[in-house]
């Protein structure tokens, strides 16, 4: 009976110690931007709050309750964080030459001192026929994409967890 609820919710690979109840297949395409892994798909499940995510035969912790369960770091699935589709894309200029020109902004601003860095990007502009308006637009794709230089932070767990979470109402 138990394994018949397992699949009803579509889980091949059931979080060991949760209840099936609690548990549901999960991927990569229910989830979007939002999905947090490197893993395309796994198990969500919940129990007393501890959210688990197990995929590859392997259980990971996704939020505290789970972690003081003893399972595993989820931290090592984590895929960095990353843009979606741009918003506002310069279409008239290739997305690799505008991540070329996105670093080299970057680079005005990190390296120079501020009187420069007005000339610095002048001069890129100028290279790259651009006005100040597009270079402008490139800039803000860039921030909102997260290219290079940017840091990478790890994606952000909060959908995992929420929807983990409502598991547990089950």
């Amino acid at each position: 009976m138990l394994l018949c609820a397992a699949c009803d919710a579509g889980v091949t690979d059931p979080v060991p110690d949760f209840p099936v109840a609690q548990q549901r297949a999960v991927t990569r395409a229910q989830f979007g931007l939002d999905w947090p892994f490197d893993a395309a798909a796994g198990t969500l499940a919940c129990k007393d709050q501890a959210v688990a995510f197990r995929t590859n035969g392997e259980t990971y912790a996704v939020n505290d309750a789970a972690a003081r369960l003893g399972l595993r770091q989820v931290s090592g699935l984590v895929r960095l964080q990353r843009g979606g589709p741009p918003t506002n894309p310069l279409s008239r200029v290739r997305q690799e030459d505008r991540q070329r020109i996105f670093r080299q902004s970057m680079l005005c601003e990190k390296f120079l001192v501020p009187d420069s860095v007005a000339r610095c990007k002048a001069e890129l502009r100028d290279g790259s026929g651009l006005s100040a308006p597009e270079l402008t637009q490139i800039e803000a794709e860039g921030q909102e994409r997260r290219w290079p230089p940017l840091v990478l932070q790890p994606t952000s767990l909060d959908a995992m967890t929420r929807a983990g979470l409502k598991l547990c109402a089950r």
